[in-house]
């Protein structure tokens, strides 16, 4: 396991702010590809198109919840709900 003072004689030690910089971006990119499906779907009629919109849906609100509950207490259920987002956006993805 790393050490964080190895990780900052490593150059690999990133400030919070940019990680949730990263996360904000990263949320705003999904938004443009969920309207994309959304987009395509109305167009096409395809089915997968509805999956794949409502995958990246439950990712979205993975990615939310991971930047707004980065400074809250981590309750059970929260936890839960982040890990049932997360695997249920892996099911339709797959």
């Amino acid at each position: 396991m790393f050490s964080a003072q190895g990780l900052l004689e490593a150059g690999l030690y990133f400030p919070p702010e940019w990680a949730k910089a990263a996360l904000v971006l990263a949320l705003i990119s999904i938004w443009v590809v969920i309207a994309l499906f959304a987009y395509l779907n109305r167009i096409t009629r395809q089915t997968y198109f509805s999956a794949w919109t409502v995958a990246w849906m439950f990712y979205a609100v993975y990615l939310a919840a991971s930047i707004g509950l980065e400074e809250s207490p981590s309750t059970p259920w929260l936890i839960l709900a982040r890990r049932a987002c997360i695997g249920i956006s892996a099911l339709f993805m797959f």
